[in-house]
């Protein structure tokens, strides 16, 4: 009734990493993984975040396990080889559905990967779907999100909110920050641009 989610649910996903802690047929990524988000969970992360990325460590381990296993077809290995090389270099910056949703793609394409389709083929369409092309919402909704902002600072008491946030919630909120200041710096070099041209 707090949350408006089900209890139950987030028990039986905190139970499964459990479960997966300390499973010794996992592989010990997987074990070591599950281990760090309980962990994350414990300081306040995502338990959703916590799946995605248990289940997209369980597909890493085995791409690699694919990649190295000599009773496989060249192409399904070096198809695996490639996959794993380009998720561990996102595993760090996408978001976490995005990792779990390339991961599985990359099995997929790994175990039906013959010696016509090279590893850089599935590296290439493993980008391309992580490389979509953004859609923009319109200026007025921008105008609209930043009028409801405006006196966001004079809602919140620092002092309480600094020590209040977990490890993971204040890199959100800085990562947050960092990226409006961004968005800040390159809409101000256009308006600028656009006036010395108007």
């Amino acid at each position: 009734m707090v949350t408006g989610r089900n209890a139950y649910t987030s028990m039986e996903r905190i139970i499964d990493l459990q479960r997966h802690a300390a499973d010794p047929a996992q592989p010990d990524n997987v074990r070591q993984r599950a281990r760090e988000e309980l962990d994350r969970i414990d300081a306040g992360g995502s338990i959703t975040g916590a799946g995605h990325r248990i289940r997209a460590a369980q597909a890493l381990a085995e791409l690699d396990t694919l990649a190295r296993d000599p009773a496989q077809p060249a192409g399904i290995r070096d198809t695996a080889a490639a996959g794993a090389v380009r998720l561990r270099e996102l595993e760090d910056t996408a978001r976490p559905a995005d990792l779990e949703r390339l991961a599985e793609l990359a099995v997929e394409r790994a175990k039906t990967a013959t010696k016509k389709r090279p590893a850089q083929l599935a590296s290439a369409r493993l980008r391309a779907v992580e490389e979509q092309p953004r859609e923009f919402l319109p200026v007025r909704s921008f105008v609209y999100l930043w009028d409801e902002l405006s006196t966001w600072t004079e809602r919140y008491d620092p002092d309480a909110i600094g020590p209040a946030l977990s490890g993971e919630q204040w890199a959100m909120f800085e990562n947050a920050v960092t990226a409006t200041v961004a968005f800040l710096d390159t809409a101000r070099t256009a308006r600028n641009v656009r006036r010395e041209t108007a």
